[in-house]
This record gives structure tokens, C-alpha cells and sequence, in this order.
């Protein structure tokens, strides 16, 4: 089954998962650009976009069909959830009560455990331009507390910007921090090294050898880690820094600079000067995880591609790893009753 269901909205069936249709659900604009996406972990598989020579190109990695996207590891391009990035030992307290999550990286729990929002197979409604994805999380999956409705929708504007909108209720308190892990590449293929990246931060969250934040606010100022002004990803990748050897490269929150708490504003751009495109990112989250590909090399990508370490990188919308462990980190406690929302804008365009 397939076909257009709108006047910029087509699907088409991708595969099967246990008896149940994935299909995936192209959104396009005039400018011929596009976006795929599926109802498998509410993925974002692909975006195409068209440079100023009329070039064509894939600029997310990922996987040429679902048997990939089943066997991946590395979260490309998938909505995560319930709470994503790290928690210490998997252990917190939510409204006075102590949890324990699925120990699945190191010591900690990340991105919702094992079989987290990005395995799930989500319920899908064509609203107007939009896609609208929704799933209900039961209370105790994966050890988080409460039922959860949760909501993604995404839809692709004419001035080419990728519209996420995530929202949640869930009928006991919980905790909620949502992310989308597409990793990017301006180029389609190759190193991501060459990309010229900015991040509109004046501080980060500097960890431990686990990836698990001090609890520090630290100010960029003379670090390897600011990219306040433009700067290119192998820049300070290979200086001899604590923080890039705990990481293996970038793989850091950073503490966005906000007018106010909830304003979607600009987060961070990527430039590459090879393909004449550049990438900008607005949120609301308070902080953005800049991941520099570290952990990729081997994979079996798109076009039958093995990608190598730092092929792509990612701009995670989120609130800081740890928080529920962290008194003085901007809380994602989600009260009974009460909405969680976050809006997040990719823009593409040519320069």
C-alpha cells in the first residue's frame, strides 16, 4: 500500500515487525527538498536536499531498509525516549521515590533503555501539512512510573525547516526528556571533520569518564570545547584535553544561551563549505548534546556505505544528562496531569 494521502504528503510500505506495517511517509516542499520518515520509532530516515548546483543529496545517515534501522545501536535519526542522554546507575528519585532504570551503557542508563521510544512502532495521523506520531508508553515500561501519551509531529515548511514538535501527559508523576538523534552529514558521505560548527553557549556541562555530568555549569572561555565562534570539528578535536578523552571526541551538553526559559531560539549551525550548505538548529530546549560521530566507525550505512568515526554528527534538543540526579540542572519531572512540550527547528539552506 502507498500513494500521495496529501497535497506534500506521500507513504509507501517499508516492511513489516511482527505482523504490523512500517511504512515510510515522504513530506516534501516546492523547493523539491524532503523529508522521510517512518512510524518505526517515529524515525527521521532521510532528508533530501538540493544545493545551488541542483545537487541532490541525502544528508542523514542512516540505513538503505528496516532490517538496518531494527539492528541499529546507534539511535540514527529516532525519537528517544522517555528520558534521553544518561542517569547515574539508572537510579533516581522521582515525587519522593526511588527507580531504577535498565543498566545499558556503562554503568548508566541512556536514552530510555533497551527497548526505548526508538523501538516502538507508533500510531500515525496525517493532520493537515503535518505528520503526527503518537504512542502510549505503560506505566513501568522500562521502569519509568505512569502512563504516558506521548506526541511527535513533524512537518517540513517552504522555507525548508524540519518542524519537531514533542508533547507528553502521563497520569503519575515522571520524568521526560526527548530528544531526535538524527546524525548529520552536508556532504551525504564522507568525514564530518570538515564541517565549520557554532553553538550559541557560554557554557557546558563538563562529566566524568562515564559521560555523567560534575554537575558543573563551566564557561567555555579558553577551552577547547567553545564553539562560540565558527569553527571547523578537527579544529581542537585531537588536543590533548580531558573532556575530548573522556568522550572520545564531542559528545557534551551544552548550556544554550536563552532571553528566556522556552524560547525557541537559535541553538547551533553547521556550515560545509564542500557542498554549499549550511544547517541551522532552533530550540526551546535549555541545552543541546553536540555528538561528533565518535562511536559509528563500521557501520554498514546507506548505498551500502561503511561509515567511518566522525561521519556525522548530531544537535541533540534536550534538557542536561543526569538531570533527575541534579538539584541545580532545569528539571524534567513531569508532574501528573500536567504537559511536557518541546519545539525544535532544523533549517536547511544554501550558501
Amino acid at each position: 500500500m502507498g500513494g500521495v494521502v496529501s497535497s506534500k504528503i506521500s507513504k509507501k510500505l517499508w516492511g513489516e515487525i511482527n505482523g504490523e506495517e512500517i511504512y515510510l511517509y515522504s513530506l516534501k516542499n516546492k523547493n523539491g527538498n524532503e523529508a522521510v520518515l517512518s512510524n518505526y520509532g517515529a524515525n527521521w530516515v532521510s532528508f533530501f536536499h538540493i544545493n545551488t548546483q541542483g545537487v541532490r543529496t541525502d544528508v542523514l545517515l542512516g540505513y538503505d531498509d528496516l532490517e538496518g534501522l531494527q539492528n541499529d545501536q546507534l539511535y540514527m535519526g529516532a525519537i528517544v525516549g522517555r528520558h534521553a542522554n544518561r542517569i547515574a546507575k539508572g537510579l533516581c528519585k522521582i515525587g519522593g521515590k526511588d527507580y531504577s532504570f535498565v543498566i545499558n551503557n556503562g554503568p548508566n542508563h541512556l536514552h530510555g533503555g533497551i527497548e526505548g521510544f526508538h523501538r516502538k512502532i507508533w500510531a500515525t495521523e496525517i493532520v493537515d501539512d503535518r505528520i503526527v506520531f503518537s504512542y502510549e508508553s505503560a506505566d513501568g515500561e522500562e521502569g519509568y512510573p505512569g502512563n504516558l501519551k506521548v506526541q511527535v509531529s513533524y512537518h517540513l515548511s517552504e522555507d525548508d525547516e524540519l518542524e519537531i514538535e514533542y508533547s507528553a501527559v502521563s497520569d503519575k508523576d515522571t520524568i521526560v526528556n526527548m530528544t531526535n538523534h538524527a546524525y548529520f552529514n552536508l556532504n551525504g558521505t564522507g568525514t564530518a571533520l570538515d564541517h565549520a560548527i557554532q553553538i550559541n553557549a557560554d557554557r557546558f556541562t563538563p562529566t566524568d569518564e562515564y559521560s555523567i555530568p560534575t554537575g558543573e555549569l563551566q564557561d567555555l572561555e579558553n577551552s577547547v570545547m567553545d564553539f562560540r565562534t565558527q569553527k571547523l570539528i578537527r579544529t581542537d578535536l585531537y588536543e590533548e584535553d580531558q573532556q575530548l578523552e573522556f568522550g572520545k571526541g564531542y559528545d557534551h551538553n551544552y548550556v544554550l544561551n536563552k532571553s528566556k526559559d522556552g524560547a525557541l531560539e537559535l541553538a547551533a549551525s553547521a556550515v560545509s563549505l564542500e557542498s554549499g550548505r549550511k544547517l541551522s538548529m532552533f530550540t526551546t530546549e535549555p541545552g543541546m548534546q553536540f555528538y561528533s560521530g565518535n562511536w559509528i566507525g563500521g557501520t554498514q550505512g546507506k548505498a551500502g556505505v561503511i561509515y567511518e568515526e566522525r561521519d556525522g554528527f548530531c544537535f541533540e534538543a534536550q534538557h542536561f544528562p543526569d538531570t533527575p540526579n541534579q538539584s541545580n540542572f532545569p528539571t524534567t519531572a513531569l508532574k501528573k496531569g500536567e504537559k511536557y512540550y518541546q519545539k525544535t527547528v532544523y533549517k536547511f539552506s544554501k550558501i
